[in-house]
């Protein structure tokens, strides 16, 4: 199997967008920063600069991504026990946020590289979780009616 520079898994046709989350997630665990540019960090995986732009604008667009994967990985495992479809709103709640918070655990090294000692988390919303809460709204929506 090909790997780019930073010895991260590439495939003869890969999944782009796929492929700079998660090389994006590596690089914060790895270094415990943001890459320093969109261009080496594109250049790094073996892609442009444009086509990393066809998928996201920023760097806070990635993390907003990976924010709206670890949902979407959420809502994958619970929609997948057969008994999920006879839950009461209340239990379809609690399955997810138990399955939620087992994401975040899974994930735990890159949130506390990316977010530890963040102050400002305290007093707002970071901006890359709008498309995760834009996405909890309907998923909520979707059990209340």
């Amino acid at each position: 199997m090909e790997t780019t520079e930073n010895n991260i898994p590439t495939t003869a046709t890969p999944d782009t967008r796929s492929l700079i989350l998660s090389a994006f997630m590596h690089h914060i665990l790895e270094t415990g920063t943001e890459p320093a540019s969109v261009y080496k960090f594109a250049q790094s995986l073996g892609i442009t600069e444009s086509e990393f732009y066809t998928y996201f604008t920023s760097f806070q667009g990635v993390k907003g991504g990976i924010w709206e994967q670890v949902f979407d990985e959420s809502l994958t495992i619970m929609h997948s026990q057969e008994v999920y479809h006879s839950y009461s709103a209340k239990e379809k709640f609690l399955s997810f946020y138990y399955i939620w918070i087992e994401v975040l655990k899974k994930n735990r090294s890159y949130l506390l590289a990316l977010y530890d000692g963040q102050a400002s988390l305290k007093k707002a919303m970071p901006p890359e979780l709008r498309g995760f809460r834009d996405k909890f709204k309907a998923f909520a929506k979707g059990v209340l009616l």
